[in-house]
């Protein structure tokens, strides 16, 4: 079957499979986006940064992987076109930097809770992303998979070497 075939997500009847691609891909491309973004200001936030700092953090989580595997599919860099991306992440970090005090001092103890769950839905986001771009630029399904691998984790890798945090020790 040759990958620029295959949907991101297929139902039997309803819509047709071009508008349900297109929806599903942009869904879960935004999702990313914000959860992304989200558990980089999260990150920040513990490491006392400011407002830039925060919004910085949070768009290098959340385009960071991305920006990666476009430039090493040598294709121009998703969020120059749709700056829809870069506008989400920005608003998101703005929004949790001024709210995310209030919730602490409200009783909210699983910061570290919120961190994991918001990274680990940002994770599976990008990697569908980054898998469903790869199958369509190269058509080869290891590329694919590493293309899902490279969005996925080099967002976190930039947010954790810009807050300075390190692997526990065991």
């Amino acid at each position: 079957m040759r990958a620029t075939t295959l949907p991101l997500l297929a139902l039997r009847g309803g819509a047709s499979k071009s508008l349900l691609d297109g929806v599903a891909v942009h869904s879960t491309l935004y999702l990313g986006t914000v959860m992304s973004s989200l558990s980089g200001c999260i990150s920040a936030g513990s490491k006392e940064m400011d407002l830039l700092g925060c919004i910085i953090v949070g768009l290098m989580t959340a385009a960071g992987g991305g920006t990666l595997r476009d430039v090493m599919l040598d294709r121009r860099v998703f969020w120059m076109d749709y700056t829809i991306h870069l506008h989400l992440s920005v608003w998101t970090s703005a929004f949790t930097f001024l709210i995310w005090p209030k919730i602490v001092s409200s009783g909210f103890k699983d910061t570290h809770l919120a961190f994991l769950w918001s990274d680990a839905i940002g994770m599976a986001s990008c990697t569908v992303i980054g898998t469903h771009i790869g199958l369509q630029e190269s058509n080869d399904y290891i590329i694919s998979v590493m293309c899902g691998l490279v969005t996925a984790i080099f967002g976190g890798i930039g947010r954790d070497l810009l807050c300075q945090e390190r692997p526990p020790m065991r």
